[in-house]
């Protein structure tokens, strides 16, 4: 059976994505991380929300409200100003 969220075919997006995220828990306590969620989201879903909080030390959210994919059309002056605020806090 296959694992959800695992792709079928190796090298795809998906399966790119998955063997990329495998490795970021263990730079997450020198990588400070922000994530940029809405709400009810697509690719950052509830799922991954938790997963994050649970695994990663050093991360900051940012809900920017409603949306699913194109956040950077939908919200683009509060990406901009959290992830401003967000640099600045981690000088």
């Amino acid at each position: 059976m296959q694992k959800k969220g695992i792709s079928k075919n190796k090298g795809d997006f998906a399966d790119e994505l998955n063997r990329y995220s495998a490795g970021l828990p263990t730079l997450n306590e020198n990588v400070p991380y922000l994530i940029i969620h809405s709400k009810p989201g697509m690719i950052v879903n509830k799922e991954a929300l938790k997963y994050a909080k649970e695994n990663f030390k050093n991360v900051s959210f940012l809900n920017v409200g409603m949306g699913k994919h194109y956040l950077t059309e939908d919200h683009p002056k509060a990406i901009a100003e959290g992830i401003s605020n967000w640099i600045i806090s981690n000088k």
